[in-house]
């Protein structure tokens, strides 16, 4: 068993994280599988055209069995601009 909280501990140490979330998705056969979402700040920007690859900056933290299935990384000002 995977320990969702201490997945989102872990990802919310890394440089530039706001917050970590999971999301938990129940399959058809049984199977759970789980997805985090990381908001950044504005200060880990990218290059334009470019992409933060949230599972590799997990790589190195996370034993194999405790990845989450995707990554989603999303920008500070997004999260912020989505609310109105």
């Amino acid at each position: 068993k995977i320990c969702l909280a201490a997945v989102r501990r872990v990802a919310s140490q890394l440089p530039h994280v706001i917050s970590a979330k999971t999301v938990r998705i129940r399959h058809d056969d049984g199977t759970e599988d789980f997805d985090l979402e990381l908001r950044m700040d504005a200060s880990a920007a990218v290059a334009p055209g470019e992409v933060l690859d949230g599972g590799e900056l997990l790589r190195g933290l996370l034993r194999r069995a405790d990845m989450p299935r995707s990554v989603r990384v999303m920008s500070g000002e997004a999260v912020a601009n989505s609310y109105k």
